[in-house]
């Protein structure tokens, strides 16, 4: 499905999220609380101090597809989202290597999220922090990022807001599949969500078999019609 459903897709757009072990928590619910916790960091994932807590995943998506290019997940709170950065955008370029722009939101907004990316030659889009500073610090592309943003302000804006599409996958996810992670076992969580990203790509892909067939390739790379 990722073969064809995203091989023409150029940019990508980098997410976090939970899925609950329990229908008595609301991850969003959670995120909320913890942003007003002192000492608490964006980076970290919120968790709950009983038995019931999340399953939490990182993933990269197609902006034009909605299809889930990769993703890691883990159940401990333990490890920040940032620490699944690199692994899925190395996983993502190796199977997408003409991947030109990734769109994150303000926690991926560091030189060293814009260094990972130039390592990959592909352009960033990450929401500034209202502390950031034109310093470069060794990273160019950081420093670039900001004078475009700041001299073509609505421009950028535009182009950072296809972002909000990893928000309505993951919308879509919670939606069509609204119930809790049943398993308990680490491995078995680990499946459980896989079932449900690939449940998503496969609703996903043939629904752009309908509205958008341009998006896909044929098996012999020929864009269907």
């Amino acid at each position: 499905m990722n073969e064809r459903g995203n091989s023409l897709e150029k940019t990508f757009s980098m997410d976090g999220t939970g899925d609950p072990t329990s229908m008595k928590i609301n991850y969003e619910t959670r995120r909320r609380e913890q942003r007003g916790l002192k000492g608490s960091t964006s980076d970290d994932f919120p968790h709950t101090r009983g038995k019931h807590d999340f399953q939490y995943s990182v993933f990269s998506t197609g902006i034009h597809t909605k299809i889930i290019a990769e993703f890691s997940t883990t159940e401990d709170h333990s490890i920040g989202e940032l620490s699944h950065f690199p692994t899925v955008m190395a996983q993502t370029d190796e199977m997408y290597p003409s991947m030109e722009v990734m769109l994150g939101d303000a926690l991926y907004s560091s030189r060293n999220i814009c260094t990972t990316l130039d390592s990959y030659g592909v352009r960033p889009y990450l929401l500034p922090k209202s502390n950031a500073t034109f310093s470069a610090k060794g990273v160019e592309s950081w420093k670039m990022m900001l004078c475009y943003f700041m001299n073509n302000t609505q421009q950028w804006l535009e182009n950072y807001h296809m972002r909000s599409i990893s928000e309505s996958v993951n919308s879509i996810i919670k939606r069509k599949m609204p119930f809790k992670i049943r398993k308990r076992l680490p491995h078995r969580k680990r499946m459980e969500k896989y079932l449900k990203i690939n449940m998503h790509n496969f609703r996903q892909f043939n629904y752009l078999k309908h509205t958008n067939p341009d998006l896909l390739k044929t098996y012999e790379g020929i864009n269907s019609k």
